[in-house]
């Protein structure tokens, strides 16, 4: 995807489609996985494809309450400097869940030569992708998402309330994954949320009742282009949260919102083509140590400890990682078993894919996607081996090499030279001190949990 220099044309041609749009959000995604931006008026909005629209730097690495809190001395240290921000081709679309209605664009910034700025995630994820191309393969991936709704307001202690059916109906209660009666009474949201992907230009598919009362998935689409695919999963993450707001509910991604109900994921299904389009998975896993498949297996799970800073960003995320929960604990892998962390489903041979099943629906997107490309890269140029398939609950056990908590797995990240190699030095420094900050002012809080106990 391109930066869109037809900047006019580009607004005139929204304009004439979109007449009673009054604004364009300029949106840019940060480490967190936010999008960030300037609501810009409409008659003013030509500059985002002329002259650019100025935004701090520091917008790509505040924490999740939106603050900076001066990682590697970058924001209040080195005078919180701007950068050009410039529109990416084919991405601006209406925004049709606020009023009065928008548009929205994705931005990315420039440094001053005029390449993407290396703290922009998704500059990563293009120096990866660009490398495993550079092997004559091209990955194919699709995003599912998971999330609950809530009611817009808590409870009295603070909790989050899953959404009613109507304004004056029964909550949702109990397990009872699959059911249609909750897609029927939610029937007008998932209509709304289907209006504005078919306006966004979303590839959104099957929806699915999950496990716990409230809580969806949704899949989208499998994409030759990864990146749009991410870029497609942020938005979609917006998209899910603003037509949420204007029915009156709230759209989570939290990793764990309840110690006793499932958790939320970001499942990843990958499969590679080569120069001719086929897939270079359809051999399969089997013995054949020489297979692709097996290679990228191999280089996944090799690499997951030191990527679970990027699959698990959040204190909360952690939570997830319980046993019993279809969410895995270790390094496997295995065929048509939900328990592993890499699970080939079952399907057609010229279908074969691997599903990444470790991280939680609040990670960042592209930062996913990297860590993902990371490993398939790390286990094709070495040839690695991933060994025997899991044919049990083996994703139940804990393993000693994967990190127990966040600030682990921060340590294992900055301290592994295969990831930081992979991601850059620099890259994987700042993200590591933008979630260390962030996290010690988390802990700094009390909570009355502890005058409970200690007091």
């Amino acid at each position: 995807m391109t930066t869109d220099s037809g900047a006019p044309s580009v607004l005139d041609a929204f304009r004439r489609q979109y007449p009673d749009a009054r604004y364009i959000d300029a949106c840019f995604v940060d480490l967190t996985g936010s999008t960030r931006g300037k609501r810009i008026p409409i008659d003013e909005a030509a500059k985002i494809w002329t002259s650019g629209v100025n935004i701090p730097y520091s917008i790509y690495f505040l924490n999740v309450r939106g603050g900076c809190d001066d990682p590697c001395g970058m924001g209040e240290s080195d005078g919180d400097p701007d950068g050009k921000g410039v529109a990416l081709e084919g991405t601006l679309t209406p925004v049709p869940w606020t009023k009065p209605s928008g548009g929205q664009v994705l931005m990315r910034l420039t440094e001053p030569d005029g390449s993407f700025t290396w703290t922009d995630p998704r500059t990563v994820v293009e120096r990866l992708l660009a490398q495993i191309n550079a092997l004559s393969l091209r990955p194919v991936v699709a995003f599912e998402l998971e999330f609950y709704l809530f009611d817009a307001l808590p409870d009295d202690q603070g909790s989050p309330q899953t959404a009613r059916f109507s304004p004056n109906g029964p909550r949702e209660s109990g397990t009872d994954v699959y059911n249609f009666s909750s897609l029927d009474a939610r029937a007008p949201f998932f209509e709304k949320i289907r209006s504005a992907c078919d306006l966004q230009g979303i590839n959104a598919s099957v929806v699915t009742s999950e496990f716990a009362p409230g809580q969806y998935e949704i899949n989208l689409a499998h994409s030759s282009d990864p990146i749009a695919a991410a870029d497609e999963c942020v938005l979609f993450r917006r998209l899910i949260q603003g037509v949420a707001a204007s029915c009156g509910m709230r759209a989570s991604f939290m990793a764990k919102p309840f110690v006793e109900q499932t958790g939320s994921g970001m499942h990843i299904h990958m499969s590679m083509l080569d120069d001719g389009g086929n897939n270079v998975f359809a051999g399969g896993a089997g013995d054949d140590t020489g297979l692709p498949l097996r290679h990228v297996i191999g280089g996944l799970l090799e690499l997951l400890p030191a990527s679970m800073a990027f699959l698990a960003p959040n204190v909360n995320s952690w939570r997830r990682f319980v046993p019993d929960s279809f969410v895995p604990m270790n390094r496997s892998w295995g065929f048509n078993n939900r328990a592993v962390a890499c699970r080939i489903p079952a399907s057609s041979p010229d279908a074969t894919r691997v599903e990444h099943r470790v991280a939680g629906a609040d990670a960042n997107p592209y930062l996913v996607l990297a860590s993902i490309l990371a490993g398939a890269l790390h286990g094709l140029e070495h040839e690695l081996d991933p060994g025997p398939p899991s044919r049990d609950r083996a994703g139940d056990v804990r393993d000693p090499q994967m990190p127990g908590d966040l600030m682990a797995s921060l340590n294992m990240m900055t301290g592994d030279n295969r990831i930081t190699d992979l991601f850059s030095q620099r890259f994987c420094d700042l993200y590591a001190q933008t979630k260390l900050l962030e996290t010690e002012k988390f802990h700094a809080v009390m909570s009355a949990k502890e005058y409970e106990w200690y007091l």
